[in-house]
């Protein structure tokens, strides 16, 4: 398991379409899956996302905790943290107030079922440790609001040059989901299920999911590159 150990709103970032990609790896470190936390030499938490402890351990909760503070910033627009006011921190508001200080888009958004109510008690689920958040519940819970909410999980990133030309038409390649640099490979070889928006994946990319998978954003189908594929 890799954890990111920084997860903020600073190290969130959009592309042209909108869809988020989580940035800055510096810190994270890699745990074996069944361990519960791990000693490190340096612990670190940005203020008003981490826990305050002198102990030097990772635990595997912690960036449960750290989205956790990020929807509750999105929710708010507030900052996760005030110096020398602690009552406003995000991290330890009860749901009621983090509800009464919604912003107006979110108040005003009509959506049936709602949905800042669930987001609310979800980041509540993610902060609190005695909840033991896990990944496919977390993941499953947001898949369920996108949905509710007709929201579409990922839009593709367009076609930015034309690289064959072959008489009246062109061939156009699409760019990797995942680093923005390299041409993607074709769907075909990545994909049985029939998606509008498929991931798009470069060789490059593909070879390393050997360490660290790849579902496709849009139908979870896993990446398994080939050998001898290409």
């Amino acid at each position: 398991m890799i954890f990111h150990r920084d997860v903020k709103s600073l190290n969130i970032v959009l592309d042209e379409f909108l869809n988020a990609r989580i940035i800055d790896f510096g810190l994270a470190r890699e745990m074996k899956f069944g361990v519960d936390n791990t000693k490190t030499t340096r612990y670190y938490a940005t203020p008003g996302y981490g826990k305050l402890t002198k102990q030097q351990i990772i635990d595997r909760l912690d960036d449960y905790r750290y989205f956790g503070v990020v929807m509750r910033e999105l929710l708010t627009g507030k900052k996760p943290f005030v110096e020398a006011c602690p009552e406003e921190d995000l991290m330890t508001q009860i749901e009621k107030k983090i509800r009464k200080r919604l912003m107006k888009m979110w108040k005003d958004l009509q959506v049936v079922p709602e949905v800042t109510g669930p987001l609310v008690t979800l980041s509540s689920e993610c902060i609190d440790e005695k909840k033991k958040m896990t990944s496919d519940k977390l993941v499953s819970e947001l898949k369920n609001h996108l949905r509710n909410s007709n929201t579409q999980r990922w839009i593709s990133r367009k076609q930015l040059k034309d690289v064959i030309q072959q008489g009246k038409g062109s061939k156009q390649t699409e760019k990797c989901d995942i680093c923005l640099a390299y041409d993607a490979v074709e769907e075909s070889v990545l994909h049985t299920m029939i998606v509008i928006n498929h991931i798009k994946v470069c060789v490059s990319c593909m070879r390393n999911s050997y360490c660290n998978p790849i579902h496709c954003h849009s139908c979870d189908t896993k990446v398994t590159p080939t050998i001898g594929m290409y």
